[in-house]
């Protein structure tokens, strides 16, 4: 199986930010996809601070150096190859 994701990371402030839409949550705990060198997902867990109208901040489990995944998560899982494609400016 494998995907077109559009990926993205902000840093705001000192704080680091992803879309509301890259992140997930199963048993009640909160996650995002991060694309590794390899252009595999794997899911990371994180926890998450202030809340905005399109945006989230990430406390721990995600770096501003960290490619997350914010497209198309619906249809990948943790190991899923990935095929990113640039964000359109």
């Amino acid at each position: 199986m494998s995907a077109q994701v559009n990926l993205s990371v902000e840093k705001e402030n000192g704080a680091v930010t992803v879309p509301k839409k890259a992140i997930f949550e199963e048993n009640g705990k909160k996650y995002v996809y991060i694309a590794t060198k390899d252009n595999i997902a794997k899911k990371h867990l994180v926890q998450t601070g202030i809340v905005t109208e399109d945006k989230i901040e990430i406390k721990s489990g995600v770096s501003d150096k960290d490619t997350v995944i914010i497209g198309g998560i619906s249809l990948i899982s943790d190991g899923t190859k990935i095929f990113p494609v640039e964000k359109e400016k």
